[in-house]
C-alpha cells in the first residue's frame, strides 16, 4: 500500500511503485504483447501486486490482459457513468460530447446505452 500512496503524491513513478511491490516487470513482458505500452504494462503490475480494488485502463489490450490476470476494471466512461449515478456529473451528456471531442473513441451504440442508462437514472432516481 505504501507504494501506491508514493505514487500517488507524486514521489515515486509508477515504475518505481511497481518495484517497491516486488514485481518483476520483466516477467511480465514475457506475455504482454510489444503494442502495450510500457506505462500501461507497470499499471497492470501495480495493480496485481497491490491487489487493487480496480484497475482503471481503456487500452483494449491491457484491458483484456488485466481480466486475464483477474484484476477487476474500469475505464474512463465507467468513471463517467459511475460519477453520474452518485450525482457527481451535473451534464452527463454534454460530458460525454467533449470527451468524443477531445479524441475519444465512443461506438455509437455504446454511447446510446450510456445515454439510455442516463436518461433512466433521471426518472428514475
Amino acid at each position: 500500500m505504501l507504494a501506491l500512496e508514493l505514487y500517488r503524491e507524486d514521489k515515486v513513478s509508477l515504475g518505481r511503485a511497481a518495484e517497491l511491490c516486488q514485481t518483476p516487470l520483466a516477467a511480465f513482458m514475457d506475455f504482454a504483447p510489444v503494442t502495450l505500452h510500457r506505462g500501461e504494462r507497470q499499471a497492470i503490475l501495480l495493480a496485481e501486486g497491490l491487489r487493487a480494488d480496480v484497475l482503471l485502463i481503456d487500452e483494449q489490450i491491457g484491458r483484456t490482459i488485466a481480466l486475464s490476470r483477474n484484476i477487476p476494471l474500469s475505464g474512463t466512461l465507467g468513471v463517467l457513468e459511475r460519477g453520474d449515478r452518485m450525482g457527481f456529473v451535473t451534464d452527463f451528456p454534454q460530458v460525454l460530447q467533449r470527451l468524443k471531442a477531445s479524441g475519444f473513441f465512443i461506438t455509437e451504440s455504446l454511447e446510446q446505452r450510456l445515454l439510455d442508462r442516463h436518461r433512466g437514472r433521471r426518472h428514475h432516481p
